[in-house]
């Protein structure tokens, strides 16, 4: 009898070893799959980062164009303004020239009169304003 119960213990230990390792087994695989969970989770937000990162570099892109085209823009519109400055002192020079000497305006009152001179001559050949000859 006594080997009996030896054998329904060992049996015992046995049984309840198994069932020990079966508890620890499903107790790593649930930790497996919660963590293989949060995994998924984690590269799904990761892809997202990097969908708002390649958002953010297409968006960096367009303004970084468009501030180059303003830079442009700035630097023509700065040499124009430079160009107008030159231009405005060069008519302004010679427009000091013009009433010092007085020479100047009797030139442009000779072409004055030249200029109706010859639109007169045009007259006398071509006919009048209206069509008809003089």
């Amino acid at each position: 009898m006594a080997e009996k119960s030896k054998q329904g213990t060992e049996e015992k230990r046995g049984s309840s070893s198994a069932n020990q390792e079966r508890e620890t087994a499903d107790q790593l695989q649930g930790a497996a799959t919660t963590m293989a969970a949060a995994g998924v989770l984690d590269a799904a937000g990761g892809a997202e980062q990097l969908q708002a990162a390649s958002d953010v570099a297409t968006a960096s892109r367009v303004m970084l164009a468009e501030g180059a085209s303003d830079a442009t823009r700035g630097i023509d519109a700065a040499n124009a303004a430079r160009l107008a400055g030159k231009l405005g002192e060069a008519v302004a020079a010679a427009g000091a020239r013009c009433d010092a000497s007085g020479r100047s305006a009797g030139r442009i009152r000779r072409f004055s009169g030249a200029e109706r001179d010859r639109q007169r001559d045009e007259r006398r050949r071509f006919g009048s304003r209206d069509g008809t000859r003089q």
